[in-house]
């Protein structure tokens, strides 16, 4: 029966359905699908730095999901409300228990062809003041 177990295992990663530990499972339904680097907008992108925010985001099975990496123990921190329509990705942190949910500003970023631009925006869609344009680029490689 071990042996069964691991077999089917091995046949799911291989066939994309299960990724091993650190990796994000590779979805041809969408380009959003897989482990992203959140980082300014000037970044170069040759030299990620330590300095950054990486996502993983499974668009399907429905309905779409998006998680904080925690980059120490690879645990999945999901967002309180992902969307994302094929253009626009809508991220929306979960509020502290003395925080409305409303209050928090959403992360909308617009998909470009190869990656995607934008920041923080208020419930409206106005930009959040002083905050910084950012992109995210797809991660080369699995966390950290």
């Amino acid at each position: 029966m071990a042996k069964l177990t691991g077999s089917l295992l091995a046949l799911a990663v291989s066939l994309g359905t299960l990724a091993p530990v650190g990796q994000a499972r590779q979805d041809s339904t969408g380009p959003a699908a897989g482990l992203w680097h959140l980082v300014a907008k000037d970044t170069d992108e040759q030299n990620i730095p330590e300095h950054r925010m990486d996502l993983r985001l499974y668009p399907s099975p429905a309905p779409f999901r998006a998680v904080i990496v925690n980059r120490v123990t690879l645990e999945d921190i999901p967002y309180a409300v992902a969307t994302f329509d094929g253009r626009t990705l809508r991220l929306q942190m979960r509020a502290h228990a003395e925080q409305a949910q409303a209050s928090i500003a959403w992360l909308e970023m617009k998909w470009n062809g190869t990656r995607f631009d934008g920041g923080y925006v208020d419930g409206d869609g106005k930009a959040v003041p002083r905050a910084v344009a950012l992109k995210l680029i797809r991660a080369k490689s699995p966390c950290p």
